[in-house]
């Protein structure tokens, strides 16, 4: 909350008020670094490669079987320490929440590159 005038939080706490739901839950995260960057390009890659119309558990396994080969590829890259944390991350999570990190369509890292 200390990274934006008063003014703008009073602006987006009405907002969030406006748009959720009794009971709804919204999470604001401030991620920073090449890892997210490699994380992010992570995830669209993984969505890129989804099938939608699969089912969830088949869809796991084809992020994880993807993950596993772009790790063997980033293990000959000297982008390695940059992609490894995340394939690591990610590689780690439940079959659930793996499946929200990457697949959620509400879930999206921005960036503020121009």
């Amino acid at each position: 909350h200390y990274v934006v005038p008063p003014e703008v939080r009073r602006h987006l706490s009405m907002l969030m008020g406006e748009c959720l739901r009794p009971g709804g839950l919204l999470i604001i995260s401030y991620y920073t670094g090449p890892h997210v960057l490699a994380r992010t390009a992570i995830f669209r890659l993984l969505r890129a490669m989804d099938d939608p119309e699969a089912p969830t558990a088949a869809r796991v396994a084809a992020a994880r079987r993807h993950l596993e080969q772009i790790g063997a590829k980033a293990g000959q890259s000297r982008l390695k320490p940059f992609i490894e944390p995340g394939l690591k991350s990610l590689a780690g999570m439940n079959d659930s929440t793996l499946f929200h990190e990457v697949f959620n369509p509400h879930f999206e890292v921005l960036d503020t590159f121009g």
